[in-house]
């Protein structure tokens, strides 16, 4: 693919308020990962990596919708709120406009599906057959009526071509880099003659900053080791103690 044909791509990072409930929650779990993780010497966080990784991800999942986590959760989680008028806004501009949201959690994929019935949403997710997908992917094309469609990147990264949609919202990220850009790429390819919006909801003081901030690190690292850039940062060479401790007790300041 040579980019240089592509239409330009915008990044719009939303800050997003946290639901009264759903903040407690989210604080609740993260002092006590912070407490956990303050009581290990660098050497034990390279080796507890991976649960310390899964446990950021369920800090997350808390930040997108609790209900991933708790069945009983009833309130209505601010990233769906916020997801209420973006959403209205974008296809307020023409009957045509039609967009993709982005969660890499299932149960997300489902929910929101049910809560943008009236604009007729189809999903992928990894749960469906490869039918019910190829079936989803024709009515996102070719049906006027079918407008949005909610998407787990796991999923849909490889192969697709949606350049129907020029708008794409991820409600959530986890640190999947590949997931993340190729995900990008279902809109912003070859085909696309519109400039993409690339939107990224990101929950006041949690660990979307975090994540945000690694997912940015990983593709600089990406870059380099493709000799597309020649220059290295020291604060990417390493998970750090310090730099997980930041993203907990202080997520806004990378």
């Amino acid at each position: 693919m040579d980019a240089v044909n592509l239409p330009q791509k915008h990044t719009l990072r939303l800050t997003v308020e946290l639901a009264d409930l759903q903040r407690e929650m989210y604080d609740t779990m993260k002092n006590e990962l912070a407490l956990w993780v303050s009581s290990l010497d660098g050497v034990q966080v390279q080796k507890q990596a991976d649960i310390i990784l899964s446990r950021l991800v369920r800090l997350a999942q808390l930040a997108s919708n609790p209900r991933l986590l708790d069945p009983g959760y009833t309130e209505a989680p601010g990233k769906f709120v916020a997801l209420d008028g973006i959403i209205e806004s974008y296809l307020r501009r023409s009957p045509d406009q039609k967009l993709i949201i982005w969660s890499s959690f299932v149960g997300n994929v489902k929910a929101l599906s049910e809560r943008y019935c009236p604009f007729r949403p189809v999903t992928i997710h990894g749960e469906m057959a490869g039918a019910q997908r190829d079936e989803a992917v024709r009515l996102f094309r070719g049906d006027r009526d079918v407008r949005i469609m909610v998407a787990n990147p796991a999923a849909a990264r490889e192969g697709l071509t949606l350049t129907e949609a020029n708008v794409a919202i991820y409600i959530d990220r986890t640190f999947n880099l590949v997931d993340y850009l190729q995900s990008q790429d279902r809109i912003h390819r070859i085909s696309q003659s519109r400039e993409c919006e690339i939107v990224l909801l990101m929950a006041q003081a949690t660990v979307d900053a975090y994540i945000d901030f690694t997912l940015e690190q990983k593709h600089r690292l990406a870059q380099y080791a493709q000799n597309d850039s020649h220059t290295i940062r020291r604060a990417d060479l390493a998970l750090e103690k310090p730099a997980i401790l930041k993203a907990l007790m202080w997520p806004d300041n990378h």
